[in-house]
């Protein structure tokens, strides 16, 4: 990347945080360095935080008003803001069961949103890549709601990052609900579950929120 355009004798590179492919862009400035319009080398500001003003303007407004601060982007994963749930149907000759969901590492640069079940069963409902320059990685499940018409779900959580782990270590978490038998009606639980992904400095990088529900029916 080109330094020439300079705020009071600091490269731009060195005031704002790099662009990241499949993110929104800022705006055209209509500005260039080396031939490239600015919004294609520096970070969207709505990713970061605000630098002191640079004094170089674009339509009016300082390009501090464009972009990121250096060191201050954090992006969601595709997944966020979205609802995972799995509903498992106690069936003959199983009078007993319990449904679970959870997140995993899969490698040390991929994710799963994952359930399971009483039966053993287990299956994928999203996948995709975590942020390049993750190092460590931490699981908070928040409030819970019990879903409409359900019971309470009861049971309970194992959390392998519910402090900042290791990527590499591939830690999981999962909601299992309680067991029920085949007499009773639907139990669950959805709740608000947060995954945040920390660079070799400590800073984070990534925060995604998603709604995670397990459920259980014995009525069938």
């Amino acid at each position: 990347m080109s330094t020439a355009i300079q705020s009071r004798g600091v490269a731009l590179p060195s005031i704002f945080d790099p662009y990241v492919a499949g993110t929104t862009k800022a705006r055209n400035s209509g500005l260039k360095d080396n031939s490239n319009e600015l919004s294609n080398l520096y970070a969207n500001i709505i990713y970061g935080s605000a630098a002191a003003a640079t004094g170089i303007k674009s339509e009016g407004a300082d390009l501090n008003t464009l972009y990121a601060k250096l060191n201050t982007t954090s992006y969601a994963l595709s997944i966020n803001g979205n609802d995972y749930g799995h509903l498992y149907f106690i069936v003959a000759p199983h009078h007993t069961g319990h449904s679970a969901i959870g997140f995993e590492l899969t490698s040390g640069t991929a994710y799963a949103v994952y359930w399971t079940d009483a039966l053993g069963g287990t299956g994928t409902l999203a996948t995709g890549a975590i942020p390049a320059a993750s190092y460590r990685v931490q699981y908070t499940w928040g409030a819970y709601t019990i879903p409409a018409g359900d019971s309470d779900g009861g049971g309970g959580i194992t959390n392998g990052a519910s402090t900042p782990q290791l990527v590499s270590t591939t830690p999981s978490t999962l909601y299992t609900t309680m067991d029920i038998t085949d007499t009773q009606d639907t139990h669950g639980r959805r709740y608000a579950f947060t995954v945040d992904f920390f660079d070799s400095s400590g800073r984070n990088i990534s925060r995604t929120v998603i709604y995670l529900t397990a459920e259980v029916d014995g009525s069938h």
